[in-house]
């Protein structure tokens, strides 16, 4: 349902943008668009290690506007179905291919392939677009093309057209997928996770923990940086929360052995939340051992306290202690010469 203001004009059903009229549109109320998300998992010859964790990718266009990876769709024509539109905008973006040539006629075939049986919806409706305005606005169709067939996908030959710079398989890695990327265009980061989640959601779980690590890592070094600028007992509080937030729990009061001087130390790359959220408490609270090596155990030997003055006092010095030891007392002696 459309709901008009005084002028006859439809309003957004999202309320206002701060802009009147039709903007960038070409329609008052609802433009229609048709976004199609072709998937394939990521051919292993590619990857860095057979071992590599797996990875999905999808066909991305560069936009020439605002130079981001954007889904290869487009506006819906007037009396066009959904499933034309998918495929049509798909060649337009993403396979501009010179007509009558042998590869355009291939790629016309494995086009046919992959969107005859329509694919699966994932999205439909309304579009947080930057066009959007007062009057205009814009709403999408999507649907997720799965490539399961290798054979398939490398039919596919990319080429930027139309409105794009660029055309290739981008992977969906976690700096794609993170909720507040800004890779993709719009809200083309929730189009391609919804897909994502139909697909394997097993595969985006991981992707979502290996966010999670990331994020809390960056907050345990945010907390260690805090540390070494406010060390001392004040700090302590707020770096053992950090810690305890990150997971740390006992090991903070077992391992965070290390001096106010770690401030001046460098984190390995590597080193986990946990861990760096405990130096940060340490540093913060001025408790560690004296050698300043980090908390590691130390190799140098061990010394005895030197003995107190008293003690000193009390203990003959060497040599008188030998001769005591060779000469017997007084008394025993003058007890041998009267028998």
């Amino acid at each position: 349902r459309i709901i008009l203001n005084m002028a006859g004009r439809p309003l957004n059903p999202r309320g206002r943008t701060g802009m009147s009229g039709r903007g960038l549109l070409g329609l008052w109320g609802p433009n229609h668009a048709a976004d199609p998300i072709v998937i394939r998992r990521k051919p292993i010859a590619d990857k860095a290690s057979p071992l590599t964790p797996l990875v999905f990718q999808m066909v991305a266009v560069r936009r020439k506007d605002v130079a981001k990876w954007a889904i290869p769709g487009g506006m819906v024509d007037a009396g066009e179905v959904v499933t034309q539109t998918l495929r049509r905008e798909f060649l337009e973006e993403a396979g501009a291919l010179p007509e009558y040539s042998l590869e355009r006629e291939d790629l016309e075939d494995t086009l046919d392939q992959i969107f005859g049986p329509g694919g699966e919806l994932v999205y439909e409706g309304y579009v947080d677009d930057p066009r959007n305005t007062d009057n205009s606005w814009m709403e999408t169709t999507a649907r997720v093309f799965f490539l399961d067939d290798e054979a398939l996908a490398r039919g596919l030959s990319l080429r930027g057209g139309s409105d794009a710079a660029a055309a290739r398989w981008l992977d969906l890695d976690a700096s794609v997928l993170e909720s507040d990327s800004q890779v993709l265009y719009a809200e083309h980061t929730k189009f391609v996770r919804l897909a994502l989640q139909k697909i394997d959601p097993e595969a985006l779980r991981a992707v979502d923990e290996e966010i999670k690590a990331a994020k809390e890592l960056a907050i345990a070094r945010s907390d260690f940086a805090k540390a070494r600028q406010h060390p001392g007992p004040a700090g302590a509080p707020a770096a053992a929360s950090a810690a305890k937030r990150a997971g740390a729990g006992p090991v903070l009061a077992k391992t965070a052995t290390v001096p106010a001087a770690i401030g001046r130390q460098r984190l390995p790359p590597d080193l986990p939340p946990p861990a760096v959220s405990a130096l940060a408490a340490a540093a913060a609270s001025g408790t560690g051992n004296p050698t300043g090596n980090g908390g590691l155990p130390s190799t140098r030997r061990k010394c005895s306290a030197p003995p107190a003055a008293g003690q000193l006092a009390q203990q003959p010095p060497p040599q008188q202690q030998s001769q005591q030891q060779r000469s017997p007392p007084r008394s025993q002696s003058i007890a041998a010469m009267r028998i």
